[in-house]
């Protein structure tokens, strides 16, 4: 059996990528695909970018998972992004694409499809899907130990450039 694994949410994802993404995997005749949120975990260049535009909303912890969606994302609006990802699933899941002519294990995927399609693993609650705003935590994650550019150096420093001296350079 063949998996795909997609994630969703990067700067330049508009909401055409949930469909494009969708017609891809059927196109390729993926036998299951898997869809995950993009995550900006603590330390990460990613999360002090999203810090620096102000994009992430939950600082929960716990919602770090690649399940919830923790930030703004600057080309969908946080109604294409929860739609968009469970619709992902529910157009590759179908019964229309049920193998009937035993090129795939009938059984194998009836149980995938039941399984991806009743929430087995995609939670539909969006009260659970898109984590709730919560304040900044008082100590953030230190940066990268190389930062490369001068904004990152701009964000962690708090001048142009960063500062000549840091342990950053």
């Amino acid at each position: 059996m063949v998996l795909g694994l997609f994630m969703f949410g990067f700067e330049g994802d508009e909401p055409s990528v949930f469909e494009e993404t969708l017609k891809f995997n059927i196109d390729a005749k993926f036998d299951m695909c898997g869809c995950s949120l993009l995550t900006p975990y603590p330390g990460t260049i990613n999360w002090f970018e999203m810090m620096r535009r102000k994009q992430i909303v939950s600082f929960d912890w716990d919602k770090y998972d690649q399940s919830h969606i923790v930030f703004k994302s600057a080309g969908l609006s946080v109604e294409q992004f929860y739609n968009g990802y469970l619709d992902t699933y529910d157009g590759f899941y179908t019964l229309s694409r049920f193998p009937w002519d035993c090129s795939r294990n009938p059984a194998n995927w009836a149980i995938y499809n039941a399984f991806f399609r009743k929430g087995g693993v995609v939670t539909r609650d969006p009260d659970q899907l898109i984590a709730r705003p919560t304040p900044e935590p008082e100590f953030a994650a230190m940066p990268p130990l190389m930062l490369q550019k001068a904004a990152w150096r701009e964000l962690v420093m708090g001048t142009p450039g960063g500062g000549g001296g840091s342990t950053f350079e």
